[in-house]
């Protein structure tokens, strides 16, 4: 009947595409999940058959009720196995309906688990043998417990959970969760599992594979959503793990901790209640350790760690978690600051700058060439806050010698990057010593103020030599300004008048970017700024800053775009002014705990 098809791959970013398969899936009794790779079978422009993948999953697979005797499913799913094979999967899931079975076991696929409204199946014949097999040689006499968890991070309620589940068996397996979707990577969480148990000699760790929690079991569990799916998602790896993973290791107890925010954990701790008695497996819960009469959970050290309070983070995790959450925090400090780099870039229309606009009064500088030297130095703005938590307590010569080194490195990076044009030097020195004052702040347990930056700050700077053979430091030399050393040593003293003001604005409703523009009017009103100096001299450079004072007082943004064009045509670039904006945006959101884990580049 259909004999003349064609299979397209279908994009669903494209929001008239996205649509289509939603309507499609709908009518044959599926809502479209979470996919990276989908395509359908087309006769003309009736769409006869659909189907994809997310990650090596492949699911969402549905044929149009007309063309079900036309053999389609398997052309269908020859074509998504053929996509497997060239992205490099050795195995392949499917998630489909129970009365599928039979359709893709005729195309070599082999079952893995059972629910009642879907099964998973698997193109290698050996992939859930092969796994049980490897269990299996951990297997030991007496009674065996298993503790299956996720660790984002490991926290002394894991460890509490660990030792009261250990008192009750002669071995203790924990499977850690696999999949590479939470905060912490898999990696990380497996060594800090190890370590954080390794004094306990009857507990042994595992790798959960693809059997246990994970995309292929059970999805949404990342997702936290407790729905139909999720509950058909339940039972499958509850199935699994029963049938499979408990007889190889001969778990006769499972252990989970109690559970009384998340409602999908809270839902799966009942569902073991109900299902695994009737394997014969006994399931044990356990109350959760608390801390300041609250719950201990790895989501409160997450939340810890992306609100800036270090200290409460360390407080509710083992010493062996400790330098995995002073990472990621140093991973948060970083990101806070390339968006800031990135945020200071867009601002449009900055007068005399590199903006989404124009070049602004530079001739070797482009938004482009801007956004890959911002790429270019991020790393090494992980690699300072690193540094500031691992010294503190530290003499200060120390971390100065040591930062020093990242920066130089940062320069020769971004120089790398842009062919030689000198971007960011000014605002690697700037924004080092923030995000160095700021981590040093942090692991030392002080308050995150805004004094309290700036002391910090002051006291990094006075290490530093002053260079006299930069265009700022000529500038110094000549005009008897301060220049960003000076200005570096007391302090950035005008971030007290200007980031109150930043923040006064922002809460007056302003729209980032119109607040940017009126702090950075205030910013070259107040600073010397040597690049300014450098190129048109002191009679230039009090007339600037008198006409972007009477601008923040009086702002109108189509006068910020006259005095843009009266900068071009002058050859004027605040560009000292354009490092604290940015500066002046990163402190403003550690001090209102805002950070980004991902570096976001919002073109």
């Amino acid at each position: 009947m259909f004999e003349n098809v064609e299979i397209r791959e279908l994009l669903l970013s494209v929001k008239m595409i996205r649509k289509k398969v939603e309507r499609f899936l709908q009518e044959n009794g599926l809502a479209l999940d979470e996919m990276d790779y989908y395509a359908g079978i087309f006769s003309e422009n009736e769409m006869l058959a659909g189907g994809g993948f997310y990650g090596n999953v492949m699911k969402c697979i549905a044929v149009a009720s007309a063309a079900r005797e036309s053999n389609l499913t398997n052309k269908l799913v020859s074509h998504l196995r053929s996509i497997g094979q060239k992205r490099g999967f050795k195995n392949i899931f499917v998630f489909t309906k129970p009365e599928n079975e039979s359709i893709f076991k005729s195309l070599a696929f082999n079952i893995v688990g059972r629910a009642a409204k879907a099964i998973i199946l698997e193109s290698n014949p050996y992939g859930i043998s092969d796994y049980c097999n490897t269990l299996s040689q951990s297997r030991r006499k007496g009674v065996n417990g298993c503790i299956v968890m996720n660790c984002n991070p490991m926290t002394l309620g894991h460890r509490y959970l660990v030792e009261e589940a250990v008192k009750m068996v002669d071995t203790l397996h924990i499977i850690l969760v696999e999949e590479d979707r939470s905060e912490f990577s898999y990696c990380d969480r497996l060594q800090m599992v190890k370590a954080g148990v390794a004094d306990l000699k009857n507990v042994m760790v595992h790798e959960g594979g693809k059997y246990v929690i994970s995309s292929a079991t059970f999805p949404n569990y990342f997702i936290k959503e407790v729905s139909d799916i999720s509950q058909t998602q339940m039972e499958l790896d509850l199935d699994i793990f029963t049938s499979c993973i408990a007889p190889a290791l001969g778990v006769s107890i499972r252990f989970a901790g109690t559970e009384k925010n998340d409602k999908l954990t809270g839902r799966y701790n009942e569902m073991m209640k109900s299902i695994l008695p009737a394997k014969e497996i006994e399931f044990r819960e356990i109350k959760r350790l608390q801390h300041d009469g609250k719950d201990i959970s790895a989501t409160s050290i997450r939340a810890y760690i992306k609100t800036f309070q270090l200290q409460k983070a360390l407080a509710l995790a083992p010493q062996t978690t400790q330098p995995f959450i002073v990472a990621q925090c140093a991973k948060a400090l970083s990101a806070t600051a390339a968006n800031a780099l990135y945020e200071e870039l867009k601002t449009t229309p900055k007068p005399g700058l590199v903006d989404l606009d124009d070049n602004g009064a530079h001739g070797d500088m482009t938004y482009d060439l801007m956004r890959t030297s911002i790429g270019a130095i991020s790393p090494y703005f992980e690699q300072l806050a690193k540094t500031g938590m691992e010294y503190a307590g530290k003499p200060v010569e120390d971390v100065f010698l040591k930062i020093r080194e990242i920066g130089i490195n940062a320069e020769k990076a971004m120089l790398a990057a842009t062919g030689g044009v000198n971007t960011h030097r000014g605002t690697i020195f700037a924004m080092g010593l923030c995000v160095v004052a700021v981590a040093l702040l942090l692991a030392s347990g002080e308050a995150l103020t805004l004094e309290k930056i700036s002391e910090m700050i002051s006291t990094i700077a006075v290490h530093f030599e002053r260079q006299t053979d930069s265009n700022g430091g000529k500038a110094y030399q000549k005009y008897n300004i301060k220049g960003a050393l000076d200005n570096a040593r007391d302090g950035y003293n005008l971030l007290t008048t200007v980031l109150p003001s930043y923040m006064e604005i922002l809460k007056n409703g302003e729209d980032r970017n119109n607040a940017n523009l009126r702090i950075l009017l205030l910013i070259i009103s107040l600073l010397d700024d040597s690049n300014v100096y450098h190129r048109k001299g002191a009679e230039i450079a009090t007339e600037v800053k008198t006409s972007a004072f009477e601008l923040y007082r009086n702002y109108n943004i189509e006068k910020v775009r006259d005095l843009n064009m009266y900068f071009i045509q002058n050859n004027i670039s605040p560009g000292g002014s354009a490092d604290m904006l940015s500066v002046i945006i990163f402190l403003e959101n550690i001090l209102n705990n805002k950070t980004l884990h991902k570096i976001k580049n919002n073109d």
